[in-house]
């Protein structure tokens, strides 16, 4: 495969050039090799790790995380899955905390709203009385 160019690779990947330029400056992209020319010139192994890392972001893992996990996958580390396993339990675990604070939030604007529909008078809202107090 024929060196890409920065450009290239973003459109590759669905990204912007800053994005690939932030990935390497935190490490989860290494430094390209330069052309002659002084351009970035990358390959098909960094379309397949801005993948991974992109794949990583969308089920909740964070860019700490997502180092952690290309130093695992890179290094091919025994017992890996066991350490996998508890940083997914971690994201589980926060993903329940965030649900269960989303059907919280969800039934306390169910009560407001039954108080406005109990309310006949238009002029006064209940809700905005009971904000106004917090």
């Amino acid at each position: 495969m024929k060196p890409l160019k920065i450009g290239d690779l973003a459109k590759l990947a669905d990204i912007k050039s800053g994005t690939i330029r932030y990935y390497e400056k935190i490490g989860l992209l290494p430094k390209p090799e330069l052309s002659e020319s002084g351009y970035r010139q990358y390959y098909e192994n960094s379309i397949k790790t801005i993948k991974f890392i992109m794949h990583a972001k969308e089920i909740g893992f964070s860019l700490k995380d997502i180092s952690e996990l290309l130093s695992i996958n890179k290094s091919n580390h025994k017992n890996s899955c066991n350490k996998i396993k508890k940083m997914t339990e971690i994201k589980i675990n926060e993903l329940n905390k965030r649900i269960d604070a989303s059907i919280a939030l969800k039934n306390r604007l169910i009560k407001l709203k039954n108080l406005c529909e109990k309310n006949s008078d238009d002029n006064e809202c209940p809700v905005i009385d009971i904000l106004d107090e917090n």
